[in-house]
């Protein structure tokens, strides 16, 4: 029998937006991220021991440092930072770290307020640095906001360099990078494919990948939206070949492979 060749294994997920805001009706606290979909993420991770596992990044909100939040006091009254960190640290990335896998963080637009911040209030400098916030140490390979992370033949990017409009942001990443790229950032499920000629030829693919945030925060004010639950998952060959696959929770279960994952 024919030896199999080695696949390296992969989990990528994006946009978890760990962290509270204050309902508007109640006042009262409550997660942006989706626990549920996120412990689905979790209980998948430990039966399918990836080789990386790459987050997308906006894997914290950072609500209480928003510059969309500046001059709103009430907006983010009672609500700490610090607790959002170490949550996302003790809930989210020590299960990850656990695994053994190679990780990796790109940064999205969400962790970039942080440096903004610090631009407004320098005396912070040092303290407030996402790598020092989340005890990312040399655990994780930190990317800088607008960087990519190549995988074999993928590119992961966070996706707010991208253009083209919700609606069209796989195509408009295809046709700029022209390469197969991945990415979060508009927390929906949606794919371009650009076409090649001949049959050994592939073409090159495009995937947004849904998120691991709630789809209702406060600040969308009950509009409706295209947002969904899920990450991706899949194979590298040698060579950089690849299979990869979307999961889409819905009400916090997905089936993967026959197995039903429940939030």
């Amino acid at each position: 029998m024919k030896a199999q060749p080695k696949l390296r294994r992969f989990v990528f997920a994006s946009d978890l937006h760990y962290g509270y805001e204050l309902d508007p009706a109640t006042g009262k606290r409550r997660r942006i991220h989706d626990a549920r979909a996120a412990s689905v993420l979790l209980q998948f991770v430990k039966d399918f021991q990836p080789d990386e596992v790459i987050i997308g990044g906006d894997w914290l909100d950072c609500h209480p440092v928003s510059p969309h939040n500046k001059d709103k006091p009430g907006v983010v009254e009672g609500l700490r930072f610090r607790d959002d960190v170490r949550g996302c640290r003790s809930e989210y990335l020590e299960p990850l770290e656990a695994l053994g896998a190679k990780n990796t963080y790109i940064t999205g637009n969400h962790e970039a307020w942080i440096a903004q911040f610090v631009e407004k209030h320098p005396q912070l400098a040092g303290i407030l640095d996402l790598r020092e916030l989340l005890m990312l140490g040399d655990r994780w390979n930190l990317i800088p906001q607008g960087k990519g992370y190549k995988l074999g033949r993928l590119v992961f990017v966070h996706g707010d360099q991208l253009g083209g409009g919700d609606v069209g942001m796989a195509k408009n990443a295809v046709l700029s990078y022209e390469k197969n790229i991945r990415f979060g950032h508009i927390h929906t499920l949606q794919m371009y494919t650009k076409a090649s000629v001949g049959d050994d030829e592939p073409g090159k693919t495009g995937m947004a990948v849904p998120c691991l945030a709630r789809k209702q925060p406060a600040y969308s004010r009950g509009k409706p939206n295209r947002w969904c639950n899920g990450f991706l998952y899949g194979y590298i060959r040698p060579g950089g070949a690849f299979s990869d696959y979307p999961v889409v929770i819905v009400r916090g279960e997905a089936t993967i492979n026959g197995v039903t994952y429940r939030g």
